[in-house]
């Protein structure tokens, strides 16, 4: 009886968070595609949220929200960042699936999810990098966009420089 629920409610969690992961690349796209880059950011931000409560497959659910992050617009890159901190937060420390397959595959002496864990983790840090490289590069755009008052030098005896 109990391995029949368990069956159930696994094989239920997993078309579950499938069609979770799709709706929400759905509208993420719909929402980026407007041009709406305040929306999309902020609908990321909160999927990845979501993502922390959900019990089984959350950790793996991940890896859209750092899809998501990676396309996030120049403006709104701070929420890619804290998007990124959440999903490395949620895959190291709320994830008891992905830590108990990884570490039972290790006792058992087999490594393809360990490999996989760590794998996660390295991809959430890429994206991050990734996002906090692009956020330093607009925000010196954005320090460049700004205009210069440029003033002619004078010599001292009252005289404008000429070049």
């Amino acid at each position: 009886m109990v391995s029949t629920i368990l069956h159930f409610i696994v094989l239920n969690a997993v078309v579950l968070t499938i069609s979770m992961a799709f709706a929400s690349l759905l509208l993420f796209a719909i929402l980026h595609r407007s041009g709406k880059g305040g929306a999309s950011g902020i609908f990321a931000l909160i999927s990845s949220l979501v993502y922390v409560a959900i019990p089984f497959f959350g950790g793996y659910l991940t890896i859209v929200a750092g899809i998501m992050a990676f396309y996030i617009r120049g403006n709104y890159l701070w929420m890619a960042i804290s998007i990124v901190v959440v999903n490395i937060f949620n895959v190291l420390l709320l994830s008891p699936m992905l830590q108990a397959n990884a570490t039972g595959a290790v006792q058992a002496g087999d490594y393809k999810w360990a490999v996989f864990y760590i794998s996660l983790a390295l991809f959430q840090v890429v994206i991050g990098l990734l996002a906090f490289y692009r956020f330093i590069e607009h925000k010196k755009d954005e320090a460049l966009d700004e205009p210069f008052e440029s003033m002619d030098e004078e010599e001292p005896n009252g005289l404008s420089k000429s070049y």
